[in-house]
């Protein structure tokens, strides 16, 4: 079984946008208002075409008990090559999202830790893609929903604090894997 962990890794792989705006280098992703949106770009992803994916869980963390409520919902982005974000207008909304999406609803999951949500249906769409090959990116789009309470820690706040991604995926041969670039530490 190989082990494959993604991380966030640059600074334009994790943005917010707010009213249209973009924001590429703050220290987190703000989330705390209905209708913000976020972006997490996770690079060469390595599954093979035709592979099925069997869990995948998007790991974040908070930064403060004063905005920790995740109310989002959650897609990835409908692309077989996700590219990095840019500054211009909208950039993260405007992006073509998957079918599948997640509503995630959770108060007060602390500061202290990572906590992972299973997003498997937005990732598996993303990556069921004809045009999907190895060592593509992927990337998860987010919205604030009703109740937003919620900033996350960006790369550029802390490289080691920037979200998480574990996909676990059967090849088309049956082989059992769990993707880990060696990113998980201990918080």
């Amino acid at each position: 079984m190989a082990v494959e962990n993604l991380q966030v890794g640059a600074s334009s792989d994790d943005a917010t946008e707010q009213s249209g705006t973009m924001n590429l280098t703050g220290n987190f992703i703000g989330l705390a208002t209905v209708g913000y949106w976020g972006g997490f770009r996770f690079t060469s992803v390595d599954i093979p075409n035709g592979s099925t994916v069997t869990e995948a869980l998007f790991s974040i963390r908070p930064t403060s008990l004063a905005y920790d409520d995740v109310h989002l919902d959650v897609w990835c982005e409908d692309i077989d090559d996700a590219p990095t974000f840019t500054t211009a207008t909208n950039n993260i909304s405007n992006r073509t999202r998957t079918t599948a999406t997640v509503a995630l609803d959770q108060d007060s999951i602390g500061s202290g830790s990572f906590t992972s949500f299973d997003i498997t249906g937005p990732v598996a769409e993303a990556l069921g893609r004809g045009g999907w090959v190895a060592l593509n990116a992927l990337a998860v789009i987010v919205q604030a929903t009703t109740g937003a309470g919620l900033r996350v820690r960006a790369y550029d706040g802390a490289a080691a604090d920037a979200a998480k991604l574990d996909i676990t995926y059967e090849t088309a041969d049956g082989a059992i894997m769990t993707t880990n670039r060696g990113y998980w530490g201990v918080p």
